[in-house]
């Protein structure tokens, strides 16, 4: 008989209640556990005990004549590891239509360094994901539209995350408005990933 591979969420009882010693400790805490954690929501300083990282950064994409601004958030191809985009932030001195969607190609620049967003990973530690930039004669890829306002930043969220990003892909933020500086950030979450989760 197949069991379920719980190593994800045993890694989270273990460590969340101190438990040591062999075995999954899930079944064994089964009527203990779900009216203390909920292991699909679990609260930002219990993550990491599941071995996940929540990360955050930013960039500004440069005016350029006659081409839009792009900004990325890619996933290296060698990086092991599943991304979660949980919310994006943006903003432009013009307002403009916002286009979003993924990419299976690096834009040109690597820019500023991400940071993981909590502090017991320490200040020098940085994720995997790769925060980029560059410029286009046109907003691509166009998957989802939305757009800016005229005062400060607006965001894209979505409560069930905005994007799962696997190695070699990139969720991509572009402009529509040539000559225009973006700045976007990005937050997000990851982890490493399972070979069968890569493999739908």
């Amino acid at each position: 008989m197949t069991e379920i591979q719980q190593n994800r969420w045993d890694q989270l009882v273990r460590r969340a209640a101190g438990i040591v010693g062999g075995g999954s400790q899930v079944n064994d805490t089964l009527n203990e556990l779900f009216p203390v954690i909920d292991v699909e929501r679990v609260p930002i300083e219990l993550l990491a005990l599941m071995g996940t990282g929540v990360a955050w950064g930013q960039v500004s994409s440069p005016a350029v004549a006659a081409q839009v601004a792009r900004a990325q958030l890619f996933n290296p191809a060698d990086s092991g590891k599943i991304i979660a985009v949980t919310s994006v932030f943006y903003r432009s001195a013009t307002v403009m239509d916002m286009f979003f969607g993924v990419l299976q190609v690096a834009l040109a620049n690597k820019s500023a360094v991400p940071r993981y967003r909590d502090s017991r990973f320490g200040t020098t530690l940085t994720p995997v994901a790769e925060l980029r930039t560059d410029d286009n004669a046109a907003a691509t890829p166009a998957s989802f539209r939305t757009g800016t306002t005229a005062v400060g930043f607006d965001e894209l969220r979505d409560d069930n995350g905005i994007a799962v990003l696997s190695p070699g892909l990139g969720l991509v933020c572009s402009g529509s408005a040539v000559n225009t500086e973006m700045r976007v950030s990005f937050l997000w979450r990851e982890r490493v990933a399972e070979p069968s989760e890569l493999n739908l």
